[in-house]
């Protein structure tokens, strides 16, 4: 009894690890994207992700991937629907599964949104087992939670899109107190939601001290929801508040 409509585009938003699809952030998300006009999936991989163990978790991602492209593919082929006008949001261990899906898939994915892609067990592997460029036509990151120095951030600063953004340098968020749990590794979702009725717009620059130092070079680049493969392709960088709607 579902509305699909194969004219119009899919969106398909995948929760991380210890979510599931009824979580208030996917829920926001997916009726604030239903006023574009398109199909939402919410993809639940609750019983996969739900384990204490971070390891297993990670290891479920590849089946799941799997399986999304399975579904994807049926509805490719019996439907009509066009792989370039399939869209995967994921956030953390999500971003991954969206991965998964654009190489599993017989033809080209047309766009993967990471929101703070997982970093514990993915960023320091080979790109055939995390998020690259190759996955989509077109693939859009948010990093908000990366601790590189002494690595307690459950996301990772390393770049895995056509365009990589890092608010308020990708870590530390506006808001956020070490005492608040995943608070940073959230604040993409907030961000992302927040940029479909608001306007986020990022600099190329090479690192968060040239952006603060007023180095960057002229290209700017929206983050979020809206964003295009127009611009050139590399790291962006913005500042955000740390109250909704978190633009300055």
């Amino acid at each position: 009894n579902s509305r699909f409509d194969a004219s119009k585009r899919v969106v398909l938003i995948i929760h991380g690890f210890q979510g599931s699809f009824i979580n208030p952030w996917a829920l926001s998300l997916a009726n604030g994207i239903l006023a574009d006009d398109v199909n939402v999936i919410c993809v639940n991989w609750h019983e996969g992700a739900k384990t204490n163990s971070y390891k297993q978790a990670t290891a479920n991602t590849r089946l799941v991937g799997k399986m999304i492209a399975v579904m994807l593919t049926t509805i490719h082929d019996t439907m009509g629907t066009s792989y370039y006008d399939m869209h995967i949001i994921g956030h953390s261990l999500g971003s991954h599964i969206a991965g998964y899906v654009g190489r599993f898939l017989p033809g080209f994915l047309g766009r993967i949104t990471g929101l703070d892609p997982a970093g514990p067990n993915f960023a320091k592997y080979d790109t055939l087992v995390r998020l690259d460029p190759s996955d989509a036509m077109f693939i859009d990151v948010i990093h908000s939670d990366d601790d590189t120095i002494f690595e307690l951030g459950w996301g990772t600063g390393v770049p895995m899109g056509d365009l990589d953004f890092y608010p308020n340098g990708g870590e530390n968020q506006p808001g956020c107190s070490k005492q608040q749990v995943a608070c940073c590794h959230m604040r993409a979702i907030n961000l992302y939601i927040s940029s479909i009725r608001n306007t986020f717009i990022g600099r190329k620059c090479k690192s968060y001290d040239d952006f603060n130092e007023g180095l960057c070079e002229p290209d700017t680049a929206i983050m979020g929801y809206w964003a295009t493969s127009a611009p050139k392709w590399g790291k962006y960088y913005l500042k955000t508040t740390g109250v909704e709607p978190y633009v300055i």
